[in-house]
């Protein structure tokens, strides 16, 4: 509720003020740097387009609102200031402000408790500014709040009593009255008969001193996205429009204004997507990436400033298709900025990155599961160079890198998903495994290979000749190096069976060759030498059977 005090003095004679604020449908304010002055009150000229708080009290003048040299830019700027006013020894301080619209006052009877005040209408105006940006400077005691106030509305109010002094409600009628219009932050607490619709209000209100000339920004708030068709601004020194009095107030409180202005943006303050929010989107970022369902259309666009939705010459896009950027071109309400935001619409990139299988020499690891990423293989004993590594993608547009490494060693396998966000690498642990071959390379009998050897064949029969008493020297040949293999002859007599036994450390069991003998008659009728007179004949050979 809003607090109504009146003084007697004022509200006995405060009357309704001359001219009505200038109409305009210019995006900014009219005589918005106060260079422009036009009628005078009690010989003080007035800033056109603009009306003060100014007070006529029996035939005697109270300026409230001046012209001042003290310019931010130009020649002038517009001072307020409070000021001590009454007659018959009845004073107090009446509050100082400046408006778009037209100051009123009403008093019912000769009750100085039914005194009542206000503002009535504003300008034309259809646009939607983003910020009140105005050049100040204030002196006061530091215990009154200033107000610097912007509202616009669709729709015309009607209310018919006001919160007086004595806090009740006095009948008067009034359109477009500011605190009928003002649902949202100071409503009429009377109650107002036909409310329009706010459309925005910005405010600052602060009791903060301001010693030079300094630059204020009033951001303004949005209720809905329609456009306004008025606007009016409050500038006050004091408790107006808080407090609709001069109660209290301090006779000094002065603030100079100068170079108000309306500041348009052309940024927005939300994207959708098929009326969606585009996620993380921020007013100052212009480049966005959006990933979209493969085959899917793009999305339709729609732009949002202060929860409006952006259209008409505010706002164009220019659609693309998948991977070209969509823009987004928004245009500032004055036409003083463009801002083109970008939203690269992608079709969405798998992110799986596993595989289906490993194989190594054509081998697939066993239980290979594409959730677990480490193995170890064991290599056949000797190897040392890098084996073949083969896989089995799970999505065609993974990449896949194979890093090698040295036997023994750990081997990395890379899977990058089509999406360049997820991976996964397979761990290899290559080991070298110990030698399981038990096979010999060749078996002697009194250093001639035994007829027929195989290296898997464990079991012969070898054939001496009659008259042979004692065994042949059985012996070997391995492939691998001394030591390798544990290689143990046990050599038996003719009659028996000796055994050559091969054991390796990577073998399970040991291999046995069995080697027995067999006294056969000799088949073999040919000389090894002739000898005349002790010397061998010259050229002999034992199938050369004639000589001379």
């Amino acid at each position: 509720m809003r607090k109504t005090k009146f003084s007697a003095a004022s509200a006995l004679l405060l009357l309704l003020f001359l001219g009505l604020a200038g109409v305009t449908s210019a995006q900014q304010l009219p005589n918005s740097n106060f260079e422009a002055w036009g009628n005078s009150f009690d010989g003080n000229p007035q800033p056109s387009n603009w009306t003060g708080s100014n007070v006529t009290q029996v035939g005697m003048k109270f300026t409230l609102v001046y012209q001042s040299t003290d310019a931010h830019t130009g020649s002038y700027s517009v001072k307020m200031a409070d000021k001590e006013v009454g007659a018959m020894g009845i004073t107090e301080i009446s509050p100082s402000w400046l408006t778009l619209g037209t100051p009123w006052s009403y008093l019912e009877g000769l009750s100085t408790s039914s005194a009542t005040a206000g503002t009535d209408g504003g300008i034309s105006f259809a646009y939607r500014p983003d910020t009140m940006a105005v050049w100040i400077k204030r002196q006061s005691n530091g215990l009154e709040d200033m107000n610097l106030v912007y509202y616009s509305w669709r729709g015309q109010s009607k209310g018919d009593k006001y919160l007086n002094k004595g806090n009740g409600c006095t009948s008067t009628t009034h359109y477009d009255e500011e605190s009928d219009i003002r649902q949202s932050t100071d409503k009429n607490s009377c109650g107002t008969s036909v409310q329009a619709t706010q459309v925005a209000e910005g405010l600052l209100r602060t009791k903060t001193v301001y010693n030079n000339w300094t630059l204020v920004k009033v951001p303004i708030t949005y209720y809905n996205d329609q456009i306004p068709e008025k606007m009016n601004i409050i500038l006050s020194a004091s408790n107006y429009p808080n407090f609709r009095a001069n109660s209290g107030l301090y006779d000094g409180n002065s603030l100079l204004v100068d170079d108000i202005s309306l500041i348009y943006s052309s940024k927005i303050h939300e994207i959708r997507l098929n009326g969606i929010a585009l996620p993380g989107f921020k007013t100052n970022t212009t480049e966005y990436t959006y990933e979209i369902p493969k085959g899917s259309s793009i999305p339709t666009i729609t732009c949002y400033r202060s929860g409006r939705l952006l259209s008409g010459s505010e706002i164009s896009v220019n659609y693309a298709a998948a991977g070209t950027p969509t823009q987004i071109t928004v245009n500032a309400g004055d036409g003083s900025s463009t801002t083109t935001y970008k939203v690269t619409f992608v079709y969405t990139r798998s992110q799986n990155c596993k595989l289906n299988g490993i194989s190594v020499n054509g081998t697939p690891i066993s239980g290979f599961n594409s959730s677990v990423t480490n193995y170890t293989v064991a290599l056949p004993f000797g190897t040392t160079e890098f084996p073949t590594i083969t896989y089995t993608k799970a999505d065609d547009a993974q990449t896949v890198t194979i890093e090698p490494c040295a036997i023994p060693g750990t081997a990395r396998v890379v899977v990058t998903a089509e999406n360049p966000d997820y991976s996964s690498t397979y761990l290899i642990n290559f080991t070298v495994g110990e030698l399981s071959d038990t096979t010999l390379e060749d078996i002697l009998v009194n250093g001639v290979s035994i007829t027929g050897y195989a290296p898997t064949k464990t079991i012969y029969s070898v054939n001496v000749p009659v008259g042979t008493t004692e065994a042949p020297v059985l012996s070997y040949k391995s492939a691998y190096a001394d030591g390798l293999q544990t290689i143990v002859v046990s050599q038996k007599g003719l009659s028996e069976t000796s055994t050559i036994t091969v054991s390796a450390p990577g073998a399970s069991t040991s291999r046995i060759y069995k080697i027995s003998y067999n006294i056969t008659e000799s088949s073999y009728s040919y000389l090894q030498d002739i000898k005349l007179d002790g010397v061998i004949l010259t050229d002999f050979n034992p199938s050369t059977l004639t000589y001379t």
